[in-house]
């Protein structure tokens, strides 16, 4: 079934509300408004986000070390902290592994 925008039930929320099944996502949430031209606007972004691979969104991987997590580690263990400001303040919490694999490109190694 496509999306397709469902009126408000009385009683319940005065917003309208997508739902369905747009290349094989499904969808039921709230459009976030009660007019019926933005809902409907709201569906057309919803398609685009879901066609961009955009929805529904992945969730972070918390358990990959990052760069903050790295340096902070570092200066508990002690390390000089001579040149880790301006480090944190560049990489800020970037993964790791896509620290190494930029710098791996880099230097023209592939693997």
């Amino acid at each position: 079934m496509p999306l397709k925008i469902v009126p408000p039930r009385a009683g319940k929320t005065p917003n309208y509300s997508i739902r369905g099944t747009y290349l094989g996502i499904t969808v039921d949430r709230s459009a976030g408004t009660p007019k019926r031209e933005v809902a409907n606007r709201e569906l057309k972004k919803l398609e685009e986000k879901i066609e961009r691979g955009e929805y529904p969104e992945k969730p972070k991987q918390q358990d990959a070390p990052t760069f903050l997590s790295a340096a902070v580690a570092y200066m508990k263990a002690g390390r000089p902290r001579r040149h880790v400001g301006r480090l944190i303040a560049y990489f800020k919490d970037k993964p790791l592994d896509e620290i190494v694999a930029a710098i791996r490109k880099a230097a023209g190694r592939a693997d």
